[in-house]
């Protein structure tokens, strides 16, 4: 609902310890302090704050480390 706060969670392994990337319909997520992303040990946490229409479509997860990157299947929506 509008003005909630809500958050995903996503974890990946790999080595090295991949760090974890958000997007949102394949952009950028909204910025701190409103959006606030955590990424240790292979789990990133997403924490969206007063939600607004604009939060709404597909979140993708992205694990990246130096040997490349993945997307996790399906989005979140």
């Amino acid at each position: 609902n509008l003005g909630d706060s809500f958050s995903i969670e996503c974890e990946a392994t790999g080595f090295p310890i991949p760090l974890i990337n958000w997007r949102l319909n394949w952009g950028h997520v909204c910025e701190e302090p409103r959006c606030i992303s955590k990424s240790f040990g292979g789990k990133g946490i997403l924490s969206i704050n007063n939600a607004k229409i604009t939060d709404s479509g597909a979140y993708s997860c992205e694990a990246i480390n130096i040997k490349g990157r993945a997307f996790a299947v399906p989005d979140a929506i």
